[in-house]
C-alpha cells in the first residue's frame, strides 16, 4: 500500500478500502504513532519490514529519535488496475531516482 512517514507517525493509504475496515464501516487508510501505537505495531511487523534500512535513523526500531521531514513510498504498478492504467518498467523507475 502507498504510505506517507513524518516525523514520528507511518499513514497506509488504501484507495480501494480492502484493508482498514471493520466489516461495516470502510477506511481509505490508517495513521499509526511510532510511540504511541508501538504494542500494536509490533503484532504487525511484517507490515513495516519495508522501512527497515532506508533512513539513516532506524525510525521504526528507535522510537526517540524522530525522523525530520517526510517520505513517501508508493508501489509502481506493472499491469494496469482500476486506480490507474499508469504502468512503470524498472527503466521507467530508475529515473525518479
Amino acid at each position: 500500500l502507498p504510505s506517507i512517514v513524518s516525523s514520528s507517525q507511518i499513514g497506509m493509504i488504501d484507495p480501494h478500502e480492502e484493508y482498514f475496515g471493520d466489516g461495516k464501516n470502510r477506511r481509505t487508510g490508517h495513521r499509526w504513532r511510532m510511540k504511541e501505537d508501538r504494542a500494536i505495531m509490533d503484532t504487525i511487523p511484517d507490515q513495516f519490514q519495508p522501512y527497515k534500512g532506508i533512513f539513516t535513523v532506524q525510525m521504526m526500531f528507535s522510537p526517540r529519535d524522530p525522523i525530520m521531514g517526510r517520505c513517501s513510498v508508493s508501489l509502481c504498478a506493472t499491469t494496469p488496475s482500476e486506480l490507474s492504467q499508469t504502468l512503470y518498467s524498472a527503466e521507467r523507475v530508475h529515473t525518479f531516482v
